[in-house]
């Protein structure tokens, strides 16, 4: 029953941990060291039981060991659950999970607004986007596409990025 509710607890938790532990130390190994580290210190402390001083939940350890790596004042909390089993992903809270799930979906949403935005263009202004900002021609290999002259060909990419900025704008407002 204990391995059931440890496996369940690392399915649950471990990627979200180790999304945000990345993002927050911008350093991948150490983001891993410390949400693997996280779990073990739990599975211990849950092995020991009997232990007089209260009992620390995952996130509070994720919580300490963050604050330990970055060695700074600042204090970031990340309330724990009563529920081992369920990691809130809503609500009104200003910790520092809420704040990367609501950070997370911010991104999603306008990535997909943007590429809603570009399905507007005319085939013209795709290409032009394509070969400029997805595949980075340089500008003699857009002159030699294009075989216009630099002056019009940068003000196409102009002209494409308002009437983009403009549908960008339009699509996410409405």
């Amino acid at each position: 029953m204990i391995q059931e509710k440890w496996k369940t607890l690392y399915e649950l938790h471990y990627s979200t941990l180790l999304s945000f532990a990345t993002i927050y130390l911008q350093n991948p190994m150490t983001a891993e060291d410390i949400v693997q580290e996280t779990f073990l210190n739990f599975m211990e402390q849950e092995q020991k039981g009997g232990s007089r001083q209260k009992k620390k939940t995952l996130l509070t350890i994720f919580t300490i060991l963050l604050e330990q790596e970055i060695l700074t004042e600042e204090l970031l909390t990340i309330p724990y659950e009563d529920d081992f089993l369920i990691l809130k992903k809503e609500g009104n809270s200003n910790t520092a999970l809420s704040q990367y799930y609501q950070q997370r979906d911010t991104i999603k949403k306008k990535h997909e607004t943007l590429i809603h935005s570009l399905s507007f263009l005319t085939k013209q202004e795709q290409l032009l986007f394509s070969n400029v900002f997805l595949k980075r021609k340089t500008s003699k290999e857009l002159l030699s596409f294009y075989n216009l002259p630099s002056a019009t060909i940068r003000k196409r990419i102009e002209r494409c990025k308002k009437h983009l900025k403009k549908i960008y704008f339009a699509s996410e407002n409405g």
